[in-house]
């Protein structure tokens, strides 16, 4: 006798991402190289683009190196609409 469970791929993508609709708020730390700034820039895009974008999106990137900084910022705000910068 065989143990084949159901494939519940599909029943997956109905589920909506938790910031769906939403306003949302993110401080993320080290945004100016490695791990920071890579997930800046997917947790950005993922989070403004699709069916489950969020409604709107506020974003503090902290870093120590103020020039690597900018350089994300520029790629971050080349992925939604940015209403202002600091």
């Amino acid at each position: 006798m065989s143990s084949v469970k159901e494939c519940t791929c599909d029943k997956l993508k109905s589920f909506k991402s938790p910031w769906c609709d939403a306003d949302c708020f993110v401080v993320i730390t080290g945004a100016s190289r490695g791990f920071g700034r890579a997930f800046a820039v997917e947790l950005v895009k993922s989070m403004s683009s699709g069916e489950d974008h969020a409604a709107s999106l506020n974003v503090l990137l902290m870093a120590r190196d103020v020039n690597a900084l900018r350089v994300t910022e520029s790629e971050v705000s080349s992925s939604i609409e940015v209403s202002s910068l600091m």
